[in-house]
């Protein structure tokens, strides 16, 4: 009652050094168009693994390996069920994500209604 009394403790801000080379896991849709943003990636000094839709890990173990998780160009029947709602958990704890689209990836490829379009800040309808 009476509003907040005391506002300076509303934010907090903290640096974090990280040790290492943050690990990065490059799922690519289109076989080929990997290298651009791999390499670019990889100029940043980042870790990069790349694979296709067929090696996306299948349980948070093998995803937890990886600081940030870039789908690019990858159609929503290339993935689970089960390997999405695995991606979700992955974000709500903390891991990074982008997903890129392309011509597999957004609007035609079939994200719309999936929990991918809860992890992206676009609608994926036509």
């Amino acid at each position: 009652e009476g509003g907040d009394r005391f506002p300076g403790n509303d934010r907090m801000e903290v640096a974090v050094v990280v040790p290492g080379r943050p690990t990065v896991l490059y799922v690519e849709g289109q076989r080929g168009q990997e290298s651009y943003l791999a390499r670019a990636l990889s100029a940043a000094e980042l870790e990069v693994e790349v694979r296709s839709a067929r090696g996306f890990p299948t349980g948070p173990s093998e995803l937890d390996r990886f600081d940030f998780v870039v789908l690019s160009d990858v159609p929503a029947e290339a993935l689970s069920p089960g390997q999405v709602a695995e991606l979700e958990r992955y974000v709500e704890r903390g891991g990074g994500f982008l997903m890129v689209g392309g011509e597999q990836g957004f609007g035609l490829g079939g994200w719309q209604g999936t929990a991918m379009e809860r992890l992206v800040p676009c609608r994926m309808d036509s």
